[in-house]
């Protein structure tokens, strides 16, 4: 009886791993980081901060809890991720009101400038192996997972 039990339950955990909706985009998140991260390496910039500049760069000035919320970060992972911006002379702050506000410098706008090319690459290849039409697909329900998360 026991046997049988723990053979359900590791057919259950398996069953769990294999839909679970945190576990397979997390892994997803994480192998695409790493192609990009790959593809931006001549830039020296990674992937996730490239990503910070351009939406800095879409959005500036914009404020830490404005940013994190279009990152869907936290604030102190988004600071923590945001300092060696700020230390490299990518990213200037500036405070208004209580507020902290970033805005690219132009270091940083040359940075994103000097990186496009690469992410264009490296958004055509994955593109590419994904498949179009699952990549367009991909696309119209990601912001549908961001608001279900979102809304608990």
């Amino acid at each position: 009886m026991v046997a049988r039990t723990k053979k359900r339950e590791s057919e259950d955990y398996a069953e769990a791993a294999r839909i679970c909706a945190c576990f397979n985009l997390r892994k997803a998140s994480r192998a695409v980081t790493l192609f990009f991260d790959e593809v931006l390496a001549p830039t020296s910039l990674r992937s996730t901060q490239f990503v910070a500049l351009l939406a800095i760069l879409l959005n500036e000035p914009i404020s830490l809890p404005a940013l994190a919320r279009e990152m869907v970060l936290e604030r102190t992972t988004l600071l923590r991720n945001l300092e060696p911006l700020v230390r490299g002379k990518l990213v200037a702050t500036s405070r208004v009101s209580r507020s902290r506000m970033f805005r690219l410098t132009d270091k940083g706008r040359k940075a994103v400038e000097g990186a496009f090319p690469y992410w264009r690459e490296a958004q055509e290849r994955f593109v590419t192996r994904l498949g179009g039409t699952s990549w367009d697909r991909l696309l119209e329900l990601l912001p549908g997972a961001v608001n279900a998360a979102r809304s608990t």
